[in-house]
């Protein structure tokens, strides 16, 4: 039987945990449990949602994971490394090592697979700012060697989680990437949930990067709506959740409700009554939140920029400004009930390339188990 690592943090929900499961879920089919290597246990119910099993390894990180995960951006940037893991501690134990994480140091020739779902090995997306250039450049100088895993290793093998995080890949390191595209937990709902539809939804990570305020935003123009905003929440950007609270209250907004971290049955609920669902981030790396709510019916309005333009392939359902989201928004609550269908059943045509199923095979091809 195949002896399987996995690193990656499993204690809070995500679109990368969603991916590990998934494996987890495939090799568990196939009579292997793995083992994941972190410096907290997983979050038992995660296990439980997705039905897996597992093994735990404790990591003693030089710093908690916890404690890096609520420093700013600039900082986390500089700190991971220090946790960094060498693939040499597997050498013997184990026939194979995957890393979600990118801070693993290839330093012997064990079979494993990289992960990648963009930065910190993609340039092109990190912070311009002046303090971030000034910290990567300490870091760089001091403790790149020791610590290569802001560029590619010779070594490494990597895949990418999307075609455009591919692109800017090769771009900056000059050698071709595979991509897998990320799990999608939900399998097709849209003939299973197909009563009334009311909501219109943000479903993803409450960071401000995404941008759920353009939610706010609409909810205070078609007070006759209903707008729903969820998803995960860490102790780092509740600054950010509260200041969206403030919001709705300071414009008396009674049309919009705020909910962290839910659980995975309200989700599946709220996306099973959702019309219209909205993903506001720019250049996002993939966004399979989108790919989850069309599962389930709804009709998705997203920013027209990086991995969004790989879901989402008619251009009538991106947008690049607020008043090109407001526009199109308005011209979806016009149409009838007909017209929308016809939209949903070509998304979700569309949308079948990216099944768990699909996940599961590539993923675990390098493995080559009988």
């Amino acid at each position: 039987m195949k002896r399987i690592a996995i690193i990656y943090d499993l204690t809070d929900s995500g679109g990368v945990q969603t991916c590990v499961l998934s494996l987890v879920r495939e090799l568990n089919s196939k009579g292997i449990t793995p083992t994941l290597f972190w410096d907290s246990p997983p979050n038992s119910k995660l296990l439980a949602d997705f039905n897996v099993r597992l093994q735990f390894v404790k990591v003693n990180f030089t710093m908690s994971s916890r404690f890096i995960k609520r420093l700013p951006n600039i900082l986390r940037y500089f700190f991971w490394p220090f946790n960094s893991i060498y693939l040499s501690q597997f050498s013997g134990k184990f026939d194979f090592v995957y890393s979600f994480s990118p801070y693993i140091i290839i330093d012997t020739n064990l079979p494993h697979l990289i992960y990648s779902s963009g930065p910190p090995l993609i340039p092109q997306l990190e912070s311009s700012s002046f303090r971030f250039k000034l910290v990567k450049l300490i870091f760089h100088l001091i403790f790149s060697t020791k610590y290569p895993v802001y560029k590619t290793q010779k070594l490494a093998n990597y895949v990418v989680n999307s075609n455009f995080i591919a692109k800017l890949f090769t771009e900056a390191h000059k050698r071709s990437v595979e991509v897998i595209y990320p799990s999608n937990q939900f399998a097709s709902k849209a003939d299973q949930y197909g009563g009334k539809k009311f909501y219109t939804t943000f479903f993803s990570r409450i960071v401000e990067y995404k941008r759920p305020e353009y939610l706010i935003e609409l909810a205070s123009r078609f007070p006759q709506q209903q707008f729903i905003i969820m998803g995960g929440l860490t102790r780092n950007n509740y600054s950010y959740h509260s200041k969206l609270k403030a919001a709705v209250r300071a414009k008396n907004i009674q049309n919009i409700e705020i909910y962290s971290n839910p659980e995975l049955g309200f989700v599946q609920d709220v996306l099973s009554k959702t019309s219209v669902y909205i993903f506001p981030a720019e250049m996002e790396h993939f966004g399979i939140t989108t790919v989850e709510a069309i599962e389930y019916g709804a009709i998705p309005l997203v920013h027209d920029s990086g991995g969004q333009r790989e879901i989402v392939l008619d251009s009538n359902l991106r947008f690049q400004r607020f008043d090109d989201l407001l526009k199109k928004y308005t011209k979806l609550l016009s149409l009838d009930e007909s017209e929308l269908q016809n939209i949903r059943i070509n998304l979700l045509k569309s949308v079948e390339r990216f099944s768990e199923a699909e996940y599961r095979k590539r993923i675990i091809e390098p493995i080559e188990i009988p």
